[in-house]
């Protein structure tokens, strides 16, 4: 985490990076059976190298992705559960789309 002082205006602490997930990764829901009732649902827990004085703001895109040619590319990201020390990935996907990771990259302003 850096921390950058701009005269007038308060300390602004970055932490970023980059984060891969996969069908390695314990719990993983998105090879096997498709539903078509049920979105499949994968989060992790991103810990930040040092705490925020309170919890920042996080900025989340999806860099890249390896999908089953087999069905349609269904694939969204998001930020949740953000405090002091991290915040949640939540992935989600739908109907017969398999897929075996995804890569995000972050970056959260405090």
């Amino acid at each position: 985490m850096s921390v950058l002082e701009i005269p007038g205006v308060v300390p602004l602490s970055m932490s970023a990076g980059v984060n891969r997930f996969g069908a390695e990764d314990p719990g993983w829901p998105f090879m096997g059976p498709p539903s078509k009732r049920n979105n499949r649902i994968f989060t992790a827990r991103i810990e930040f190298e040092r705490a925020f004085a309170n919890p920042p703001i996080v900025h989340l895109g999806l860099t890249g992705f390896d999908i089953s040619n087999g069905d349609w590319a269904r694939l969204e990201v998001r930020v949740g559960a953000i405090d002091a020390t991290g915040f949640e990935v939540i992935a989600e996907t739908w109907y017969a789309t398999q897929i075996w990771s995804f890569r995000v990259s972050w970056l959260a302003l405090g």
